[in-house]
C-alpha cells in the first residue's frame, strides 16, 4: 500500500522555524485540529476540528468510518535536515522563468538526489527548461501542490482522497505562529 500524507511546510524551503515547531503543535491542539499528548508526539492524531486546516471533500469511507475521520490520521513532525516530500503524484513542475513545463525526470531525480545525500547545490537538484533553456533549482521551482522542500514540515498521514484541500484560516494560523508562510502538500507514494 502506497505512503498517504499531507504536509505543511514553509512557502520558503530555506525557512527553518525549528525553533517554533512546538508552539505549533501547542496552536493546533488549542484548536482541536491536533489531539493527544503533546509530551509524547508518537500519540498525536488528527483531532475533532481538523477540518479548520483541511478538509477532504471525498473522504474514501473505510471499515468504520472515514479515512480523515478524527483519532485515524497520524501527526509527526520533521525537523532537521532539508527533506523533500513527493510521491508517484508528482504532477508537472513549472519553470520559475517561463511557466512552461519542467521535464518530470528531472524533477523526479531532484528528489531522488536529495534522498541519496546530494547537497542543496549538487547539479542534479538543478532542472533545465526545454522551452527557455534557463536552470531551476529544485528549491525554487513551483512545485504546486505535489511536492516540495523543506527543513520542517507537519504531517498528517493516514487513508485520504486525491481530493485534500487546506483551509486558509488553517494555514494562516500556522504561518502566523511559524513566523513564515506555509503552503500545502498532498502525497501519495513510496
Amino acid at each position: 500500500m502506497s505512503r498517504k500524507y499531507i504536509a505543511f511546510m514553509p512557502v520558503n524551503p530555506r525557512e527553518n522555524p525549528a525553533d517554533r515547531v512546538d508552539l505549533a503543535l501547542a496552536a493546533l491542539f488549542e484548536n482541536g485540529i491536533v489531539a493527544g499528548d503533546l509530551r509524547d508526539r508518537a500519540s498525536l492524531r488528527n483531532g475533532p476540528n481538523y477540518t479548520l486546516l483541511f478538509k477532504d471533500p471525498d473522504p474514501r469511507k473505510q471499515e468504520g468510518g472515514f479515512g480523515c475521520d478524527p483519532g485515524r490520521m497520524t501527526v509527526s513532525v520533521h525537523c532537521g535536515d532539508m527533506k523533500g516530500f513527493s510521491g508517484d503524484n508528482l504532477e508537472p513542475v513549472a519553470c520559475i522563468h517561463c511557466n512552461s513545463e519542467l521535464p518530470y525526470n528531472a524533477a523526479q531525480d531532484a528528489f531522488w538526489a536529495l534522498r541519496d545525500g546530494k547537497p542543496v547545490d549538487d547539479p542534479m537538484m538543478t532542472m533545465e527548461c526545454y522551452h527557455c533553456g534557463e536552470g531551476n533549482s529544485a528549491l525554487d521551482a513551483d512545485w504546486s501542490r505535489s511536492g516540495g522542500f523543506a527543513h520542517v514540515a507537519i504531517l498528517f498521514e493516514g487513508e485520504t482522497s486525491n481530493r485534500v484541500e487546506p483551509n486558509p484560516a488553517g494555514l494562516a494560523l500556522l504561518s502566523q505562529v511559524l513566523g513564515t508562510p506555509v503552503r500545502f502538500v498532498q502525497v501519495h507514494g513510496w
